[in-house]
């Protein structure tokens, strides 16, 4: 298993490998005798989760050496979760745009029920109700989409909210 991990190592770029290489390489089999004692199931685990990563980890170090740190910085899977030095993380992007989409889609089934209910005895009679949105569903969803890019894109060329801006104003004084 060690012989797989070093072949993966070796997909890192040249100078990642001569710094890190020798580390990594310690630290994995240092994992991999834990995991040994832990039996099969937690060995298969430990090896599976270290190669994916090293592997991803090749990638990640060929496009940052090629395209630059910044690059990178745009498709970060952790701008998904929320900390204090990312305010608008890209989670609450898609769960916007998915809310939008849940609204607009209940109002319009909503509009097609009431147009389907007789107005003289709403009790008696109801016509079958079709699906009336499937164009507007796609030109709001498209629209609110690009929206709500322009505003990640904007937040994340300011790289800073009000709240970050107050958290370093300095309230006391401090010579007393």
């Amino acid at each position: 298993m060690e012989r797989l991990f070093a072949l993966c190592l070796r997909f890192y770029p040249a100078g990642y490998r001569e710094l890190f290489c020798d580390e990594m390489l310690d630290v994995y089999c240092e994992g991999l005798q834990a995991a040994v004692a832990c039996g099969r199931i937690a060995e298969a685990r430990f090896v599976s989760r270290e190669v994916l990563g090293a592997l991803f980890g090749a990638c990640r170090e060929h496009s940052r050496v090629h395209l630059g740190d910044g690059f990178l910085e745009i498709f970060s899977v952790r701008r998904f979760a929320m900390r204090s030095a990312n305010k608008f993380p890209i989670s609450a992007l898609v769960f916007m745009i998915l809310s939008l989409l849940a609204v607009v889609y209940t109002i319009a089934q909503a509009e097609a029920l009431s147009l389907s209910i007789r107005q003289d005895n709403p009790i008696l009679e109801l016509r079958p109700v079709h699906f009336v949105l499937p164009g507007g569903l796609l030109i709001m969803w498209l629209i609110a989409g690009i929206l709500g890019i322009a505003g990640w894109a904007i937040a994340a060329a300011l790289r800073r909210s009000g709240a970050e801006r107050l958290s370093r104003t300095e309230t006391w004084s401090s010579a007393k």
